[in-house]
């Protein structure tokens, strides 16, 4: 009996992690959220505008 309520909690909080991680990959992180790949360009120029360094 224990066993089950184990590996019943184990499966509960295992969802909980999968639903958690899909939420956050839906979420928008930076205000593009388009994934064209032109947003790190964007940050880069901002970054060259107010003169902080750029690798």
């Amino acid at each position: 009996m224990i066993q089950q309520i184990v590996i019943g909690l184990i499966f509960l909080f295992s969802v909980g992690y999968v639903v958690r991680i899909l939420v956050r990959s839906f979420q928008a992180k930076h205000a593009c959220a388009s994934g064209c790949g032109k947003c790190a360009v964007a940050d880069i120029d901002m970054l060259q505008k107010t003169g902080q360094q750029v690798d």
